[in-house]
């Protein structure tokens, strides 16, 4: 990455020579990911509005602008080429081990009820597929106030329910109510009553946050993790009844009713469940194209590589000892992807289980005696990488390269270690 080249781009954008968009496309060029180039733009901007930035005081606040919708999607599109689908219409089936646990996303706890019910449901702000960061959702724009406290969003004009009712903030201060009671079933209660002060309604297309200090994860910890339900369909359902309610087990179809791009037509547990599309999605560029989406349920994992096999399913998850069998087969597109996951061993350090790893070198010779190159090659058959530092591939924080203390295999220094410590 040339950092002459990208000062040179950051100086162009505060003099005018370059608009925001084309700073952007200019940036990426050069290797930054859309989301920090954005980043880089609104610091930029933020700091040309403040000539004296340079001697301000430590702790001033420097508010930088979100990404508008329109450049998220320029950046989208420049990211994943689309084309016109050659079929119009079809279905899409998706298999999984795992049934889901529920329809209403705001109090769901596992990762597959978030999946499904993320396609009927949405949230303020969504995440962008480029590099993670926060982007426009049922939100067109948010601001953040000059104490830094002080977040306040403009919802959609165009965002409405399934059946037409305008999405307004009085849907949001309530899907906080409910998130933040104390008889609540939503397992993001602590985490968002740790960071948020107080939230009130400006108009029926705003609303305003106020955190308790200056945090770094504020969105990820509030509107990141605060499904917006519709207040006219849930009111009169007390939080503590939301699991059962029909329109969260699915018993009742006309109640599981969202903002998102599917509606939901059934669920018949440990079975599947199946979405059909909304063409009145308000989105009209994320409209599916295909009809129906479905979760099949295939408890067992051979079953559901069979399953791919034979075309019964689209879509399967392989595991790291499948994969390298079927990479090469002409009926399958086997795609590796990147994770959040880290994996990691820890020594138990509780002398009064074991004494062996309470010394330091004994932790240390066991970290020189792994061949982490070795398991990412062999145990994961070359789909993993040697971790340095404990930030996943996908995250902002990712940078191997400025991690200092890396430890690759070294049997002989692993050895002396252990004679050290007797």
């Amino acid at each position: 990455m040339d950092r002459t080249r990208i000062d040179e781009l950051v100086e162009k954008f505060r003099n005018g020579e370059l608009s925001r968009r084309g700073f952007i496309r200019q940036a990426t060029a050069l290797g930054i990911s859309a989301g920090a180039a954005g980043i880089l733009a609104g610091t930029a901007a933020a700091q040309d509005a403040s000539p004296e930035a340079d001697a301000s005081p430590v702790g001033e606040v420097v508010s930088i602008a979100p990404i508008s919708r329109e450049e998220f999607y320029q950046q989208l599109w420049e990211e994943f080429p689309l084309e016109e689908p050659e079929i119009e219409g079809g279905q899409v089936i998706y298999g999984q081990t795992t049934d889901i646990d529920t329809m209403n996303l705001l109090i769901a706890s596992d990762v597959y009820s978030s999946e499904i019910a993320g396609q009927v449901y949405e949230y303020l702000v969504a995440s962008s597929p480029i590099d993670g960061s926060y982007v426009p959702g049922l939100a067109d724009t948010w601001d953040i106030g000059e104490d830094g406290l002080t977040y306040t969003f403009q919802i959609s004009p165009n965002a409405t329910w399934q059946d037409g009712t305008p999405v307004t903030a009085d849907d949001v201060a309530f899907s906080f109510d409910i998130t933040l009671a104390e008889d609540t079933l939503s397992p993001r209660r602590g985490a968002v009553d740790l960071m948020l002060d107080s939230y009130n309604v400006v108009d029926d297309k705003t609303i305003e946050f106020v955190a308790k200090d200056r945090f770094a994860t504020f969105l990820e910890n509030t509107v990141g993790l605060v499904a917006i339900m519709p207040k006219h369909m849930w009111e009169d359902v007390p939080a503590a009844d939301w699991g059962t309610d029909p329109g969260s087990t699915g018993q009742d179809a006309s109640r599981v009713m969202g903002s998102g791009p599917f509606r939901f037509v059934e669920w018949v547990q440990e079975d599947h469940v199946t979405l059909e599309k909304n063409p009145d999605y308000w989105d009209t560029n994320f409209v599916p194209n295909i009809d129906t989406f479905t979760y099949r349920v295939i408890p067992e994992a051979s079953a559901g590589t069979q399953a791919l096999l034979t075309g019964e399913i689209d879509f399967f998850g392989l595991s790291f000892a499948e994969a390298p069998d079927l990479v090469d087969n002409p009926d399958l597109n086997v795609v590796p992807y990147d994770t959040t996951s880290v994996n990691w061993f820890s020594a138990n350090q509780d002398p009064s289980k074991t004494e062996l790893f309470v010394d330091p070198k004994v932790r240390q010779a066991m970290m020189y005696a792994l061949d982490r190159e070795l398991l990412a090659e062999q145990v994961y058959n070359g789909y993993a990488i040697q971790a340095n530092g404990t930030q996943p591939v996908l995250s902002v924080a990712y940078r191997p390269d400025q991690i200092n203390s890396i430890d690759t295999s070294d049997p002989e220094m692993a050895n002396q270690l252990m004679d050290e410590a007797g």
